[in-house]
């Protein structure tokens, strides 16, 4: 296998390794890797996300319940904040969107409670047109409130506004069912492919505010591709790290433990990992449970496993094990940025990971910059890219 390195020169893989983790030192060294958009091209996350908009129990909640399931009080009222133009650390025109799609999709929410006949689910078919704008605005809100994460992070104490809160009341094996829906869709699937939008029906009848022109501005896209592609190259240089040179390796991930545990059990990276090598956020779970039967909450257990706090865990994980972390992969510099950074300082290898060449250095501008003073950073610096 070739990789190339920042400096836009292709190498044998095994060439790179020697140079910079050979085996004597590999032994010695941790290796983490972040999962979506990194391990798997897709962000695993949001597919099981939108999974469980189609999950019956989505919709047994009261709507005033819901709403506040959606966004949260104090999330809320920082919001309303922003669109008044009274806080400036918030965008007025993305705290304005956010508490107008809120709107939106408790109408939504409450138009289809209404249409619940004689404690029949009903259709919950992605494509009807309820539930298809539902989606497509549920989707646009967390596209939103992912943007605003930093501010979210700096006014509650590091805490995140996660998709997991969707998950509370939830037992262990429904999110595995879940995942593994999902895990199991190929392209020949007739919902492969889901188109997200609007519907005429819903405008007067939902009272529906928000149109996918004010949406569209914001860059999300309402084709979704639902099939999991794992990136092989990844898998290749985790397996080498691994296998070959004989490192530790750990999954680090934002997203919920389960969600990644039963991701890797899907795919072809179970060979690679197992459950105890997963590093990810964990929420409160009912303690009045036993421990198969336990239902999740709402809370996050402590902090997400984001950012920081991923530098933080691997290197704690690393000095209780006598390793150094010298060997990172992701594909956000916001978050998987100060894990890479680590193992360049530590003298090891930075994989990142996006669709262009372009667009990682475009992404990774501050992380490169940060690192620029390091001995041969640029050569430790390999890329795989997803779409060239």
């Amino acid at each position: 296998m070739r990789v190339e390195n920042l400096d836009g020169e292709r190498h044998d893989l095994d060439d790179v390794l020697d140079e910079y983790l050979p085996g004597d030192v590999a032994e010695q060294s941790l290796v983490c890797s972040d999962m979506d958009g990194t391990m798997f091209e897709n962000d695993i996350g949001l597919l099981v996300f939108l999974e469980k908009l189609s999950d019956p129990s989505l919709w047994y909640h009261s709507p005033d319940r819901f709403a506040r399931i959606l966004i949260p009080n104090k999330y809320y009222k920082l919001l309303q904040e922003g669109a008044r133009g009274d806080n400036s650390f918030l965008n007025k025109e993305d705290c304005w969107m956010a508490l107008q799609l809120h709107l939106d999709i408790v109408n939504l929410y409450k138009l289809r409670r209404k249409k619940m006949r004689g404690g029949k689910n009903g259709d919950l078919d992605i494509h009807s047109p309820l539930i298809n704008e539902f989606a497509y605005k549920m989707m646009a809100l967390d596209a939103i409130m992912v943007k605003l994460d930093r501010i979210f992070m700096q006014s509650f104490d590091g805490q995140l506004l996660l998709r997991t809160r969707h998950f509370a009341a939830k037992r262990r094996d429904q999110v595995y069912q879940l995942v593994n829906r999902v895990m199991a869709r190929t392209e020949e699937s007739e919902d492969s492919v889901v188109s997200l939008g609007t519907h005429d029906e819903n405008a007067e009848e939902a009272d529906q505010l928000v149109s996918e022109e004010q949406v569209r501005i914001y860059g999300f896209e309402p084709v979704q591709d639902r099939v999991v592609r794992e990136v092989d190259d990844v898998r290749r240089i985790i397996a080498r790290l691994l296998y070959q040179q004989n490192a530790s390796g750990r999954v680090v991930s934002t997203n919920l433990d389960l969600i990644v545990k039963a991701a890797l059990r899907s795919s072809n990276y179970s060979k690679l990992f197992k459950s105890r090598d997963v590093v990810a956020t964990t929420q409160y779970r009912d303690s009045a449970s036993d421990n198969n039967e336990y239902r999740l909450q709402a809370r996050v257990n402590d902090k997400p496993v984001f950012g920081a706090k991923k530098a933080e865990l691997a290197d704690k994980i690393a000095g209780s094990r006598r390793l150094q972390l010298r060997a990172a992969l992701g594909d956000s510099a916001g978050n998987d940025g100060p894990m890479l950074e680590r193992a360049l300082i530590n003298e090891g290898i930075a994989v990142l990971v996006g669709q262009s060449r372009e667009q990682i250095e475009r992404s990774f501008e501050r992380i490169i910059d940060n690192v620029s003073d390091l001995p041969d950073v640029n050569k430790r610096i390999l890329l795989v890219t997803t779409h060239e």
